[in-house]
């Protein structure tokens, strides 16, 4: 994951439309937009989304900026998420995605929490965040909390804090969500 320019202000947020197969492709593309913080419900999604707010996958990558200095061995990661979610880190600067939260499943809205990340203050960290929404509500929420650095309870992660490139990223490959615990639209 590697932006030609890096810009503050959220993570590339793209939405596509989950055909019945359960296979996307460009053709489901329903539109694309840099958005921080993350924070969807089924209304504030269609502004983005083409007015669609189920039978939807989301995809956001970019960099999360560590705040402070010095070593931070108290991060943690939470999602709140309805349906699937999955966040990845590239926690040893590898360029290597490790799945940090993993809720591949339909349920209403849960909240998912890493384990404790060690992050050096001041770093940009890759991150994605993968997302399903098989109908009914929906909610994707992304926070963090780190005591050491003040933040004792979870908060959304600021826009300041997500970052990514200028231009837009293309998907390139083809996305089998029914593949993972048969997640595919419901009939």
């Amino acid at each position: 994951l590697s932006p030609p320019e890096i810009i503050s202000g959220g993570l590339n947020v793209a939405f596509y439309n989950i055909p019945q197969n359960g296979n996307i492709t460009d053709q489901d593309f329903l539109g694309q937009s840099v958005i921080g913080p993350i924070d969807f419900d089924e209304e504030s999604v269609t502004d983005y989304a083409s007015g669609q707010n189920s039978e939807l996958y989301i995809l956001a990558e970019g960099l999360l900026k560590i705040p402070g200095e010095g070593l931070v061995s108290d991060l943690q990661l939470m999602t709140i998420s309805d349906d699937g979610v999955r966040v990845y880190l590239d926690q040893n600067g590898t360029d290597d995605l490790d799945v940090v939260i993993d809720n591949w499943t339909y349920h209403a809205a849960t909240e998912d929490e890493s384990s404790l990340i060690s992050a050096q203050g001041g770093n940009l960290i890759p991150i994605r965040v993968d997302f399903f929404q098989g109908g009914g509500f929906l909610a994707l929420e992304l926070y963090w909390r780190a005591p050491s650095l003040g933040v004792d309870d979870y908060a959304l992660i600021p826009a300041e804090n997500l970052l990514t490139g200028g231009g837009s990223w293309d998907l390139n490959s083809t996305i089998d969500i029914s593949r993972e615990n048969s997640c595919k639209p419901k009939n």
